[in-house]
């Protein structure tokens, strides 16, 4: 019968139909085909059943022979797992075996009936049906008739919908049917006593809708009767227990002391917070810096490069004096308890100086920040050491100091030429700490210049110089620090260029860096992978460009809303994929600037060769480029030395006369020369050029040496 309903609902439509048939025989298959004789519908008929082959056979129906329906599964454990495939393909399927209300989905199109309801209404169909006018049977099956024909005087037989969710009276008692349109059952229990059955307990269902909160669309009400022996029992029960009002004792305390213990611990949590924040553990004492005698030119302090000031724009000597402030290197002997570790280990850091004026006060949340930015620790941040500040007419702020100074120095001052190894060691560092520092309480570094970027022994590279600008900027406005050093009013930077659109027109037109963003560190992030990569400068190329024609360029792109002013790329053997990421850093919509993961993404991409192996092999990779690096640079040089050698001493036995040639030797092995008597001579007399000016603007021992 359902076979034939299958043909009759599919029968008016006129376009060809591919229906796919889940079958248990080939007896169904013989009945439908003949149904649909005379139809459009096309028949593909798969076998199903059998060790789950239907769920195998109908994804074939799907994706090979791109049916239009699914009928069949007859069997219920493929019918569920078949009609939500099939809901999810948005495709229509007839179901053929009995299947719960709450396991189908939309996409299905019949159920079998459900249980001992859909048997009742099947039976009250059929009576209606037959016209019969009496039922014989057990008992069992009469009250299940009886129900049947309450149900039939209730309802239509051809609306079944209008059952759910109703109560009425039946033979063996209520009758509830729930929102799936199942009969919720009733249960009583009876206790037998004194050769009496007495009723004890009544439970009874209640239908409530479902949602996603409740994992049953059904309640029950248990209700006790007055004289239930069994509510007896539990009431001498519970006056019987000696350790039920000691359980409700106990409850009573735990929730006392839930109250007052919460608060309590929420305010010591408080206090303690705010103990430690006004601890200071970032103060430094003035009395253990120890300054260093000796500054060479590799300790200049990261973060401060000057720029001759015939490339300078004008600027206020606000903004440069943050840049441009006193620096040397010192050591830290801090004898607080909290830094014993410290007092004997005295490390070595950066100090940064500006004058201070009169006392300086930190408002709490200078001082929550503060102590967050000491707390930092990360392989690929510096260390922040803290800030001495009201003990002498100084403040500086002290960061650890990494002894191959930074990478600004280390590409431009010595000039070196680092292979793909380093190459990728010092991008993924780089990342990896900016990443850090964006999801530390920091949120962004500000300063992202190669100047900050500092190499350690190991040639790990570590961030540095982020999260105080803010402070020392409104400290400088209030007039409470100053610059150390004399600034000049039209220096900037060179490095400014490297600064995000937004932030650059700042600082020409308020004098003001402004504040940082997560995406003005990767417009800087895009800067060092142009440095990092191809060794140069940004805008070096422009050398008929002033810095401040190249400055007025970039923002005057930004607000005329056409192309950006990028620096050119070189000819280059990287991937298109690390240039058009670099390229699109550039973006003057921060909005369209990539993420962080992104680029590590296309680093990684790059330099997946150079990227294998854990850390210990890329470290041993870096120190052999490094290796390979300095025997180059070892052979270079004494190849120059030994050119050098070679032309002084051709140079020397040039001007010695041939017959005194054993001075010459005496003279390049270092012998004393003893003089010697000759008949004839000659005196040469010659004057150094502006000698006596030389004089006057040096000492003796600088005129003797040379």
């Amino acid at each position: 019968m359902l076979l034939r309903l299958t043909a009759l609902l599919l029968q008016p439509v006129h376009a060809i139909l591919t229906v796919g048939f889940l079958s248990s025989g080939q007896e169904e298959r013989t009945v439908l085909e003949e149904c649909i004789a005379n139809t459009t519908v096309k028949l593909r008929t798969i076998p199903s059943c059998t060790n789950y082959n239907g769920l195998d056979n109908m994804v074939r129906l799907h994706y090979v022979y791109k049916v239009d329906a699914f009928l069949g599964a007859p069997c219920d454990e493929e019918s569920t797992a078949v009609s939500r495939l099939a809901f999810r393909w948005g495709t229509p399927y007839l179901s053929t075996s009995v299947q719960l209300s709450h396991t189908r989905e939309n996409g299905t199109i019949s159920v079998m009936p459900d249980f001992h309801q859909g048997l009742a209404l099947a039976l009250a169909a059929m009576l209606q049906e037959l016209e019969v006018p009496q039922i014989d049977g057990d008992i069992e099956q009469s009250l299940l008739i009886c129900d049947a024909l309450a149900l039939l005087d209730r309802v239509n037989i051809a609306n079944f919908s209008s059952i759910y969710e109703g109560d009425f009276p039946g033979f063996t008692g209520p009758i509830t049917i729930d929102s799936d349109g199942s009969r919720l059952p009733y249960f009583r229990a009876f206790t037998w006593e004194s050769d009496n059955l007495q009723l004890s307990v009544t439970i009874s269902p209640r239908a409530q809708p479902c949602d996603e909160t409740n994992s049953s669309c059904v309640t029950y009400i248990v209700r006790f009767e007055a004289e239930s022996v069994v509510l007896l029992q539990l009431r001498t029960q519970e006056r019987s227990c000696p350790s039920c009002k000691f359980r409700m004792a106990l409850v009573a305390v735990v929730i006392i002391c839930g109250l007052i213990g919460v608060p309590l611990l929420a305010a010591f949590q408080f206090h303690r917070r705010e103990r430690q924040i006004h601890k200071m553990t970032w103060r430094v004492d003035y009395e253990s810096i120890t300054r260093s005698n000796r500054v060479t030119k590799e300790d200049s302090v990261p973060g401060l490069r000057r720029v001759s000031s015939a490339n300078s724009v004008g600027i206020s000597s606000l903004v440069a004096a943050c840049q441009s402030s006193d620096s040397s290197i010192a050591y830290v002997n801090n004898t607080k308890p909290h830094l014993i570790k410290r007092a004997y280990t005295k490390p070595k850091v950066y100090v940064k100086k500006y004058q201070q004026r009169r006392a300086i006060n930190f408002s709490r949340s200078d001082m929550m920040h503060l102590d967050q930015l000491h707390k930092l620790s990360h392989t690929n941040v510096n260390a922040f050491v803290g800030i001495c500040f009201n003990q002498s007419r100084e403040l500086m702020t002290l960061w650890t100091y990494c002894a191959r100074s930074s990478l600004d120095y280390i590409i431009f001052e010595k000039g070196r030429q680092f292979g793909r190894t380093f190459q990728s060691a010092f991008l993924k560092n780089i990342i990896k700490g900016l990443q850090y520092i964006h999801n530390s309480p920091m949120k962004f570094h500000g300063s992202l210049y190669l100047s900050n970027c500092v190499v350690d022994t190991n040639w790990v590279v570590k961030l540095t110089d982020f999260g105080l600008h803010d402070i020392i900027w409104d400290r400088m406005l209030t007039k409470e620090l100053a610059c150390s050093q004399s600034v000049d009013p039209g220096y900037m930077p060179l490095k400014y260029l490297e600064l995000p659109p937004e932030m650059l027109r700042n600082v020409i037109q308020e004098s003001a860096l402004g504040k940082g963003s997560t995406k003005a560190d990767v417009y800087q992030l895009g800067m060092l992978l142009y440095q990092i990569l191809f060794h140069a400068r940004p805008f070096a190329d422009r050398t008929t460009m002033t810095i401040k024609s190249i400055a007025k360029k970039i923002c005057e792109v930004l607000d005329a809303d056409e192309d950006p002013f990028q620096p050119n790329v070189p000819e280059n053997d990287y991937g298109l994929r690390l240039i058009s990421i670099m390229k699109q850093c550039w973006s003057l919509t921060a909005g369209v600037r990539p993420d962080l993961n992104t680029i590590a993404d296309a680093v990684a991409r790059e330099f997946e060769t150079e990227g294998r192996g854990n850390v210990i092999d890329q470290m041993i990779r870096v120190i052999d480029d490094y290796s390979d690096n300095l025997e180059a640079m070892v052979s270079k040089r004494t190849k120059y030395l030994e050119d050098s050698l070679h032309r002084t001493e051709s140079l020397l036995f040039h001007i010695m006369p041939r017959f005194v040639k054993r001075v010459a030797e005496n003279l390049r092995e270092e012998l004393p020369i003893k003089p010697e008597m000759h008949t004839n001579v000659s005196v040469l007399v010659t004057d150094i050029s502006k000698y006596t000016e030389l004089c006057e603007t040096t000492i003796p021992i600088h005129v003797s040496r040379k």
